[in-house]
């Protein structure tokens, strides 16, 4: 029995650090009295936001130090606004050096983002705008991707809309027309749409001109603030800003102070323009109280009015609100596996949670996923009995000694592995049309492999979720450096396999910003993967430059490589009882050459 519960641990994967991206996902976990105070405030001023447009609204810092939960309050008013009907959308500012070009991408990412109905977000505001200023069923379909978008399909929607608000800027208009594009299902469109929304309109104008798009180079302010403008037609948004620290901290760490001045005053400033520019709507910002405090010495006369309403995260306040957290992210973990474990929070017993008052969420998480290596270190279950938060001796008690690996169960194992690996179907991942779709799977499968194969270290590490729908990189993995201060680095990966040049550039660009790869980093690194040459024009050649320049690097994937990942794959995806001690055991992403290339070595 032993050794079975030691199996299940060892695919216990707690995701302690509660990234940007996981703001998209359901929070199925989310423990309603963890922070009463806070959600209840939010919600009275969501509801007002979508019942009363017309009143201006200070924006909200929710302040707290770190692993409080600020992301996770920003992913739960995403679900609170979205189930109200409105829209919702996340600023991550990773690239310290352009605010504005991680707001005006952010933007573009969150159109493509699911609502609650799983459509992108665009789709479902062109739907429902479309509807409102009746415009007749064939065009509606048409704008939202369920038939081949026309221009004339456009031209009605656009004279609708200024019909509709007649004091809509010309630019506004533009915006409109890109978003039908972006909307289609036309990938060629959605490409010109990106371009668009990135200023790339240089080597496009014929096309830009076919849907009455004025070519010409925008700075990324401008196309933010005009969709910001669009934002206020269409009815209720919430805009979170996250990741603020790491843009401000990426200027220290150049070791200017200049830089980092100026990276203080461009987001102290940005907030300011951007709380302004939203017609109809709650700025949300997620902050420390150092940064926030920072932030405010710089520029307090911009933002007082502005965005000095400050909502103030705790740590854990009761013992209920400690096992509900601990159980629920335990439960999902043993679901997904097939095991039913003693009681909701094994192993750790219901009394321990009298010692986790006042630590924050993550440091909650952090203590029991480290009780749970250290089981799967020794080699024996032991239920913990109470906390000691900044040490690692926690106290347990130990169970009977686990017995060794059963070889049967390995040896079952690896003939699953080697038929999975030899009919993998290796095409799809690296064809332009199915990559979005194929290559995040397979990543996150070698990620997530790789992860469990670092031993004690592996608490360290955390893999992004795959996104769903057209995502602008297809993987990520993260090391936590400093849980007090949220520093961490990361690997990502973006598949290209497009010959179109225009295609091939937008990914490259759009990637690279995403990352934080726009300056020279150590803390970002970004892998595009590729098998077929870049091209030889010379707007390609100066973004390769670039983008190696500042840390980027382009792989080669083999058939191998790939057969590896989907075989990964179809047994995470499989689960059962013995997979992590295989994974720990036979270490299967040795094999897998893009990985050994691109993360540090393990042990």
């Amino acid at each position: 029995m032993t050794q079975m519960q030691l199996d299940v641990l060892s695919q216990v994967g707690l995701d302690t650090a509660y990234v940007a991206g996981n703001v998209w996902r359901p929070a199925s976990h989310h423990v309603e009295n963890l922070s009463p105070d806070a959600e209840n405030h939010l919600l009275n001023l969501l509801h007002d936001t979508t019942t009363a447009p017309d009143i201006r609204r200070a924006g909200v810092v929710v302040q707290g130090s770190a692993g409080m939960g600020k992301t996770h309050l920003l992913g739960w008013a995403r679900e609170q606004i979205q189930r109200q009907g409105g829209y919702f959308f996340l600023i991550d500012l990773t690239s310290s050096d352009d605010f504005w070009s991680s707001v005006a991408l952010s933007l573009v990412d969150g159109f493509l983002r699911p609502g609650p109905g799983g459509h992108p977000q665009v789709r479902t505001m062109l739907r429902r705008l479309s509807s409102h200023v009746d415009l007749p069923a064939p065009t509606r379909s048409a704008l939202v991707g369920e038939a081949p978008l026309s221009r004339a399909d456009v031209d009605q929607l656009v004279d609708a809309v200024r019909d509709y608000a007649p004091r809509l800027s010309t630019k506004c208009q533009e915006i409109v027309r890109a978003l039908a594009l972006l909307a289609s299902d036309d990938d060629n469109l959605q490409d010109l749409a990106d371009a668009y929304f990135l200023s790339q309109v240089e080597s496009d104008t014929d096309q830009f001109a076919e849907w009455a798009i004025q070519p010409l180079q925008r700075t990324a302010e401008s196309i933010s603030l005009n969709i910001l403008e669009f934002l206020g037609l269409c009815g209720a948004v919430v805009v979170g800003v996250d990741s603020i620290h790491l843009a401000v901290m990426s200027g220290w760490n150049r070791g200017v102070s200049q830089a980092a001045s100026i990276t203080l005053d461009e987001v102290a400033h940005g907030l300011a323009v951007l709380h302004d520019q939203i017609r109809r709507g709650l700025l949300l910002v997620a902050a420390l109280p150092a940064t926030w405090e920072a932030l405010r010495d710089r520029l307090a006369g911009q933002l007082t009015g502005r965005v000095d309403e400050s909502v103030t995260l705790h740590g854990v306040t009761s013992e209920t609100a400690a096992r509900q957290l601990v159980a629920g992210r335990l439960g999902q973990q043993f679901h997904r596996i097939g095991f039913l474990p003693p009681y909701p929070t094994w192993p750790v017993k219901p009394t321990a949670f009298s010692t986790s008052i006042g630590a924050s969420a993550r440091a909650l998480l952090v203590a029991v996923d480290h009780h749970i290596r250290e089981c799967i270190r020794t080699g024996e279950v032991a239920e913990l009995e109470q906390f000691n938060f900044g040490t690692h001796s926690l106290m347990a008690t130990r169970t009977e000694s686990a017995i060794p690996d059963a070889s049967a169960d390995l040896v079952k194992l690896d003939r699953r592995f080697s038929s999975y690996r030899r009919d993998a179907d290796v095409f799809s991942a690296m064809s332009p049309s199915t990559e979005d779709v194929t290559m995040p799977q397979l990543l996150a499968a070698g990620l997530r492999a790789w992860v469990a194969e670092q031993g004690p270290e592996a608490s360290t590490y955390s893999v992004d979720p795959p996104l769903a729908g057209k995502p602008i990189i297809h993987a990520r993995l993260r090391r936590m450096l400093d849980i007090d201060l949220d520093i961490e680095i990361d690997w990502s990966f973006r598949a290209i396999a497009s010959r179109d040049p225009r295609a091939a550039l937008q990914r490259i660009r759009m990637a690279a910003v995403a990352c934080g790869l726009s300056v020279p980093n150590a803390r970002h690194r970004l892998f595009i993967l590729r098998n077929v040459p870049w091209g030889g024009g010379p707007k390609m050649q100066e973004a390769i430059r670039a983008f190696t320049e500042a840390g980027g690097e382009t792989l080669t994937v083999d058939d191998e490589d790939l057969r590896i990942l989907a075989a990964l794959n179809q047994m995470i995806n499989e689960g059962g009882p013995h997979l992590g001690a295989w994974i720990r055991a036979r270490r299967p992403t040795q094999d897998v050459a893009i990985l050994q290339h691109a993360l540090p070595a393990g042990d």
